[in-house]
């Protein structure tokens, strides 16, 4: 006969079996009876087959306390994977910073042999009124530059810059003749 509307069913287990079952009830916290578990164990394994349609596998549906999980294994992994990251930064830094040097030295010779080819320049604004070969100016267009110095004209024009920056006589201008713009690097005397 139904109870409250509902049908009864009886199952038999081994006695170990029971126990094991009211031992998960009590140390999990996640059911508050063994006709929950129950239920929700066949919910759960009905929607694992394919039988019916569910968003979840293995979670029980009815309210749900909160867990005293011992994590300190995993933490302390967590650590020793943290402090590996940490070292592995550490040298990625010490390569970028190597590498980065020694681009910099490059450029740094590269800057260097470009200051003695530079033009020495009196007056700047004289370097738009005069042609190119009577002012010497024109030399210091990085193509011809990086002619000279046997570079490609992009590390020239790094170089170029880098120079500029540091040092206060090194200067540049552009030239217009003709509607064409001229980049023109100089020492200011």
């Amino acid at each position: 006969m139904p109870r409250n509307g509902r049908e009864q069913i009886n199952i038999a287990v081994q006695p170990e079996v029971k126990s094991e079952w009211k031992d998960a009830i009590e140390e999990t916290g996640r059911y508050e009876s063994m006709t929950q578990l129950i239920r929700d164990s066949v919910e759960n394994e009905l929607r694992r087959i394919g039988y019916k349609e569910g968003v979840t596998e293995d979670i029980p549906s009815g309210d749900s306390q909160s867990i005293d999980v011992d994590m300190s294994g995993i933490e302390d992994e967590i650590a020793e994977m943290k402090a590996e990251l940490r070292g592995v930064n550490q040298r990625i830094e010490r390569i970028s910073l190597a590498t980065d040097a020694q681009q910099d030295t490059e450029l740094m010779d590269l800057a260097s042999e470009l200051h003695d080819e530079l033009p020495r320049v009196a007056d700047p604004e004289a370097l738009s009124e005069e042609p190119p070969i009577e002012s010497g100016a024109w030399e210091g267009q990085p193509w011809r530059l990086a002619q000279e110095v046997d570079g490609s004209e992009y590390d020239v024009t790094r170089a170029l810059a880098l120079l500029e920056h540091q040092m206060s006589r090194v200067k540049s201008t552009t030239v217009i003749v003709d509607g064409s713009p001229h980049n023109v690097y100089y020492v200011q005397q």
